[in-house]
């Protein structure tokens, strides 16, 4: 029971915390992703054994470099399929198919960090400001549509999930889990265009779809860095749930995905 508790509490911290900084504004929001950004990579980084100084500079001189450069429409459609593409290979990757493989080895470490890890960050921060200024839900939108994903993939699985979707990867994901947490997402989506604005309602479908598919390889990715490492969780800063990594794994992996949507 006291593990339960303990659990909700962090959970509906780390939940005020992102609905506060996005509601706020830049001036909030911007810093608060920074530092979950830095903790996130520090703990991918000893999930990989990687310099922590060096990626620690590049992560602050690269990641407000990159974002004052995504203001530039070439670059930023330039730096998106950068980022797009480490991607691409970290899901191609998943299965350890030998032509993809090697992403996941120490040689390729430099652009995982790179592509994945920081310049993923960079994508989160300017997505709520992609139109010039900041608006609160093209981002909260983003961690609402993965929080509700979660959710009932999450209690479809547990429901009627029989059918596992990668056993070799995360033995307790289904197939059924994936569907319902597929059809909830696309729903909510539905619900934030009449609600929310903003965006119009394809594009509102097509950042659900984003949030749900891309969101969901995000975790499966993040589950294969830790199998490799041999560990359950990417950290312990969060009692009940592990690391930073481990609640930020599918907005990350997302994030570019929902940017280019954006900028198109």
């Amino acid at each position: 029971m006291k593990e339960l508790v303990t659990r909700a509490l962090s959970g509906a911290i780390y939940i005020a915390l992102i609905i506060v900084a996005t509601i706020v504004g830049e001036y909030f929001y911007l810093p608060v992703i920074f530092v979950l950004g830095l903790l996130c990579l520090n703990e991918f980084l000893n999930l990989v054994k990687g310099n922590k100084i060096l990626y620690f500079t590049i992560y602050v001189v690269l990641g407000v470099l990159t974002f004052y450069v995504l203001k530039l429409s070439l670059l930023r459609f330039t730096i998106l399929g950068f980022i797009t593409t480490v991607n691409l290979l970290l899901f191609l990757g998943l299965k350890g198919a030998a032509r993809f493989k090697f992403i996941y080895n120490q040689r390729s470490k430099p652009f995982t960090i790179l592509g994945y890890q920081i310049l993923g960050f960079v994508a989160m921060c300017y997505i709520p400001v992609v139109y010039g200024h900041f608006e609160t839900f093209l981002i909260l939108g983003l961690f609402v549509l993965i929080w509700v994903n979660d959710s009932f993939a999450y209690l479809t699985g547990v429901s009627i999930g029989k059918t596992k979707l990668i056993p070799s990867i995360s033995p307790n994901k289904s197939v059924e889990g994936f569907l319902g947490g597929l059809i909830a997402t696309i729903l909510t989506s539905c619900l934030l265009y009449k609600y929310a604005g903003v965006i119009d309602l394809y594009h509102w479908l097509l950042y659900g779809v984003i949030a749900s598919v891309i969101g969901s390889i995000g975790d499966l990715v993040q589950s294969k860095f830790k199998r490799i490492a041999g560990v359950k969780d990417s950290g312990n800063i969060m009692p009940g749930h592990g690391g930073i990594y481990d609640r930020l794994d599918s907005v990350l992996y997302a994030s570019p995905f929902v940017l280019l949507l954006l900028s198109l």
